[in-house]
């Protein structure tokens, strides 16, 4: 369960965000190593805490739940942009030495309950997200525009 997660590629340059690790490896051609970006946010030391309790984890035999922290990784223009998962919208922007550039966030009328796709639009600078909104509520398509 812990090696869940999403690729993206460009130019030699291989991105792997992980739905339940705070972190994104950016592996170089021709180099041994990732260089490893750790995402933060204010909500993720409440996630380790959950991480951390068993009731959580384990809510009933043989289901195991870990908190998530990426729903979604794209490169564009030589930049990581990894979408978290939280109940608005949140995009971090990264350089490919693992600098963070810039942040995006869009809030919506009701929360994000799940999340179902995530790319960027290189020729619009735009994010495209796919998500459910709410109980019950129908599967939509967010896009975030103005990207630098």
């Amino acid at each position: 369960m812990l090696n869940v997660g999403y690729l993206a590629s460009q130019d030699g340059t291989v991105a792997i965000a992980y739905s339940h690790r705070p972190f994104v490896d950016i592996w170089h051609q021709g180099e041994a190593s990732p260089l490893s970006i750790n995402l933060q946010h204010p909500s993720f030391s409440q996630l380790t805490v959950l991480d951390n309790r068993f009731t959580f984890t384990h809510p009933r035999p043989q289901v195991t739940r870990l908190a998530r922290y990426a729903a979604g990784l794209a490169i564009a223009s030589g930049h990581v942009f990894v979408a978290l998962d939280l109940p608005w919208v949140q995009i971090q922007e990264f350089d490919f030495r693992g600098n963070k550039i810039d942040e995006y966030s869009w809030l919506g009328d009701k929360p994000i309950m799940r999340y179902f796709g995530f790319d960027i639009d290189e020729q619009q600078r735009t994010a495209i997200i796919g998500a459910s909104f709410g109980s019950g509520a129908a599967n939509r398509v967010v896009t975030l525009r103005g990207l630098r």
